[in-house]
């Protein structure tokens, strides 16, 4: 019987990319084919699974469809791999690991990827190549925009509305009222916000305050 799975490239090959190998080799729809990461002195191979150098080779010659999954922790960095391959013969499928429980009417977008024990309830909209960290808590009604990362333990509260491009550090708590976490904004971890927040923002501490970027 011939193979049926899809060809799945992880792009970046650190300590999320890990990650995600481990939630893939559990799903029977894929199979890695390598991790890509350009980086210096970075190994050859990851649990077995060769690191490519450059994605241009099998991306002309290839012409079986690939599945791309952007686990990069880098916000500006993981917006120019979208840009870049966003007209390639390439798919980004969302991926959700099977412990994840999502309420009633929650959407995730494309690219968007959410890690083990975390909680989505109800009527929460996540848009497209986000990462929601391991045991994150997200409550009803919460906006999440595209190409945010929220680090894992974080707890975002009921109608919190975020804009594009946010970097929340692990372990950050979003109290449960209706506020706007201003786009490109940098979320320290530990911190607690309970206010609409300006977007080219970097926030610390309880109470959170505003520090220089």
């Amino acid at each position: 019987m011939l193979d049926q799975k899809k060809n799945a490239y992880i792009v970046g090959a650190g300590q999320l990319g890990v990650l995600v190998s481990n939630i893939l080799k559990e799903d029977k729809n894929y199979k890695i084919v390598g991790f890509i990461d350009k980086k210096k002195g970075i190994k050859k191979k990851i649990n077995g699974i060769k690191i490519f150098k450059s994605e241009e080779s099998f991306l002309k010659n290839d012409k079986i469809k690939k599945y791309f999954f952007l686990a990069i922790g880098d916000v500006s960095i993981r917006e120019k791999i979208i840009k870049k391959f966003n007209n390639k013969n390439v798919k980004f499928p969302k991926l959700i690991e099977k412990t994840v429980k999502l309420g009633k009417k929650t959407t995730i977008g494309r690219g968007s990827i959410i890690l083990n024990s975390s909680i989505i309830l109800n009527n929460t909209r996540i848009g497209n190549f986000v990462i929601i960290g391991t045991a994150t808590t997200i409550l009803h009604n919460v906006r999440i925009g595209n190409n945010c990362i929220v680090g894992g333990g974080s707890k975002i509260g009921a109608n919190t509305n975020f804009e594009k491009n946010i970097l929340v550090g692990v372990g950050s708590i979003f109290s449960s009222s209706k506020k706007k976490i201003g786009e490109n904004s940098i979320i320290c971890s530990g911190t607690v916000i309970h206010r609409t927040i300006k977007k080219n923002s970097k926030l610390i501490g309880n109470p959170a305050r505003y520090i220089p970027r």
